[in-house]
């Protein structure tokens, strides 16, 4: 009789979860499990279906790599991070919880190819090859690799951490800025072009672009602003009652758009196609 066994000294508690939480959800069929402890040692020892022994152990393959995966992300995020001195306690705790969110897969959701070839793979061979697991030795010897792809990974989810951060931060200055300036022209007409220009328009339907420009922008000599930047600048300091986002909107870059939509709330209409539109065509 084929049986396989799990063993951990560190992670029982943890594992033995996991494993309850499958057996609710009838993620196993026909197999049976014993579970045991032994001077700090937990183990599980694993009986597969006689009817399909590969189906089995595909299933215990799928419990133990979520697990481990899950595991890896943890504690890789708490270490890394335990070494940034630049970042307080509540922005650590932001963000191992996005990085564990944004990179946990399960295998039933489609875990990744690295998280396959790395986890999955390894354990199968294994198991089919001994019969038996240490998760602890596992997580501490066998995954070096996946330890060097998870360092590029939370160095990006820091840095797009930092730049929502920022994001936030300018979209509040300019609600602040918006706030004090009071009502000056009923309508403003915005056009983006598909060559990545953006057009302003007056209520009478008259192209202000330059003179917009010329009046409220010719202050700003940094060179790095962009179109957007201009747009919204003029848009604060022109603080219509309504702004008509024209035909092509949807070729806006996303962010843009979005903090369109954030500042302008009350204001913004988005147009899918007028008279208007037709004629800037």
């Amino acid at each position: 009789m084929i049986q396989y066994k799990v063993w951990t000294q560190k992670y029982g508690e943890p594992f033995k979860t996991k494993l309850e939480s499958a057996l609710i959800e009838q993620k196993f069929q026909g197999e049976k499990w014993e579970e045991d402890h032994f001077a700090h040692i937990d183990s599980f020892k694993f009986t597969p279906n006689k009817k399909d022994k590969e189906q089995s152990l595909n299933n215990m393959v799928t419990l133990i790599g979520d697990f481990i995966q899950e595991e890896l992300l943890k504690g890789f995020a708490k270490t890394y991070l335990r070494a940034r001195k630049d970042l307080d306690k509540m922005e650590k705790r932001e963000i191992e919880k996005l990085f564990i969110h944004n990179n946990y897969i399960a295998k039933e959701d489609g875990v990744s190819y690295i998280s396959y070839y790395v986890i999955y793979t390894p354990i199968y061979k294994e198991l089919e090859k001994y019969k038996e697991i240490n998760i602890d030795g596992w997580i501490t010897f066998r995954s070096e690799k996946y330890k060097v792809i998870l360092e590029d990974v939370i160095e990006q989810t820091i840095y797009d951490y930092e730049m929502q951060k920022d994001y936030i931060q300018f979209i509040n200055f300019l609600l602040q800025m918006k706030g004090l300036q009071e009502e000056q022209i009923e309508l403003v007409h915005l056009v983006p072009r598909q060559d990545g220009t953006i057009l302003l328009f007056d209520e009478e339907e008259k192209d202000q672009t330059d003179y917009w420009t010329k009046l409220y922008c010719e202050d700003l000599e940094d060179e790095a602003l962009t179109i957007e930047d201009r747009v919204l600048h003029m848009l604060i300091t022109l603080s219509p009652k309504e702004i008509v986002l024209h035909d092509f909107y949807e070729k806006l870059n996303k962010p843009f758009l979005e903090t369109l939509k954030t500042l302008f709330r009350d204001q913004l209409i988005c147009c899918k196609g007028c008279e208007f539109c037709q004629k800037q065509l």
